[in-house]
């Protein structure tokens, strides 16, 4: 059983921050183990696992629509006190997420073949990339279930649920691929297919235990049964969120590719600084990313409980504390750049390069986290368009446009792109903080439209 006074005190933004932060690292570990696993079977396999990994990503994307979505209305559900509104949204998340995740499943695992060629798969690699392909995606409405169960968890106070799941499946996970790669007790050798099999099962016993912490702590009244007549409306509410959300993460994705693209015109070198970049400055990403996730959830409940002054002054404070968290990190990054980029090579240019990208950086990543931040709050009022307007314009009217420009055209090279990335974050920041000051998203509250059409 919830108690609604308990879950008050816990939303502050420290206290949910960490364990989001904490869950969000684990994530990226488990990829990280996994790659290292892989590279003690071969270099091929390191390559062709990362081409299906792209794939498995962009499933993981699809998935997300319910889970943004069920987030969002469940924290102004929780704050309206709707607690039945939001019960029901629970049910018909995780159900559709299962179904339609059993679908995008079997699908992807049928047509793996197919799809790895329309990557342009070297058929030397698809020995590696296809079995693994068909295990993870097979299994990958897992990862539906399990994304859309931590939303709820953390949607109900309940953080530090998930970031404890997140450490069992990274042991589970570790021990298993320790296991098939290492062979401790003569365990028949199964290359790839072994650290797929592992990360699968990590995952479902991680989607157990989560069912279970909602079933046993969480008052939702979930049901093993399809509810009759389906709540058609519970389900277009979160699509109507979720989509929009979704199609903004999607062009932001490919226009990193094009952005990665234009590098490759500046040769190796300056592809080989930004993946090294990139790897460096994900760990900055990420605190950014869960401070935005945090500061949605607070937004969320306050706007449900129709305090929309307590979250106008609210956003803003987990703007600044955003902002200055990341630049701190940033300057830590900056004094320890010859340290950071050692790490991965002992090249003098990659190494300079890389301190003047982390220079720009210093810039750069706070205005990523101030521009997160207030995209969250604005989805979490329910004013989701609006974020994704500003995103996609930008993205490709000012990242990409500038990044050719002063990367290319005016022979700045990669500092001139990763200043076009600066510029890019800024705008979309600047512009989501005028919506927020103008007030517009206070006329976009969900929950007062909900109680009827879920009753």
């Amino acid at each position: 059983m919830v108690d609604n006074s308990k879950t008050a005190r816990r939303l502050n933004l420290l206290a949910l921050t960490w364990p989001i932060f904490a869950e969000n690292c684990l994530r990226m570990l488990l990829g990280n183990v996994n790659i290292f696993m892989l590279g003690k079977h071969s270099d091929k396999a390191v390559a062709a696992v990362g081409v299906s990994t792209q794939l498995i990503n962009m499933i993981l994307m699809i998935y997300s629509i319910v889970s943004v979505g069920t987030a969002v209305i469940i924290s102004q559900s929780l704050g309206a006190g709707e607690k039945k509104v939001a019960a029901k949204v629970v049910n018909v998340a995780i159900i559709f997420n299962f179904l339609f995740g059993l679908v995008i499943s079997i699908v992807v695992a049928s047509g793996g073949k197919v799809l790895l060629r329309m990557m342009n798969l070297p058929e030397e690699l698809m020995e590696y990339a296809l079995p693994y392909l068909r295990i993870i995606a097979g299994a990958s409405f897992t990862q539906a279930l399990l994304a859309t169960m931590s939303a709820i968890s953390r949607n109900y106070g309940q953080t530090k649920a998930p970031m404890a799941v997140a450490i069992g499946m990274n042991i589970i996970n570790a021990i298993a691929n320790y296991m098939v790669t290492f062979r401790p007790f003569g365990i028949t050798y199964l290359g790839v297919k072994g650290i797929a099999f592992s990360v699968v099962i990590s995952q479902a016993i991680a989607v157990i235990v989560m069912f279970y912490i909602l079933f046993k702590y969480l008052d939702l009244g979930l049901k093993f049964e399809l509810p009759r007549p389906f709540p058609l409306g519970a389900l277009k509410n979160i699509l109507n969120i979720g989509l929009p959300a979704a199609g903004a993460t999607l062009s932001y994705n490919i226009s990193q590719v094009v952005a990665t693209y234009i590098v490759t015109m500046l040769g190796t070198e300056a592809l080989t600084t930004k993946i090294y970049m990139g790897t460096m400055i994900g760990f900055l990403a990420t605190l950014g990313m869960s401070i935005a996730q945090a500061n949605q959830i607070m937004i969320g409940h306050l706007v449900g409980a129709n305090e929309q002054e307590k979250a106008y002054t609210e956003c803003l404070k987990s703007v600044k504390i955003a902002i200055l968290c990341d630049f701190t990190v940033a300057v830590i990054c900056f004094i320890f750049r010859k340290q950071l980029f050692g790490m991965y090579t002992q090249s003098p240019s990659i190494i300079a390069m890389g301190g003047t990208l982390l220079f720009i950086s210093l810039i750069l990543e706070p205005g990523r986290c101030f521009n997160m931040v207030l995209g969250s709050a604005l989805q979490a009022s329910g004013d989701v368009r609006f974020p994704v307007i500003v995103g996609i314009v930008s993205c490709w009217g000012v990242s990409i446009a500038l990044s050719y420009i002063l990367g290319i055209s005016l022979g700045l090279g990669l500092p001139g792109i990763f200043v076009a990335f600066t510029i890019d974050e800024w705008t979309r920041g600047i512009i989501q903080l005028m919506r927020w000051r103008s007030g517009i998203w206070k006329s976009k509250r969900v929950i007062k439209t909900l109680t009827n059409s879920y009753s």
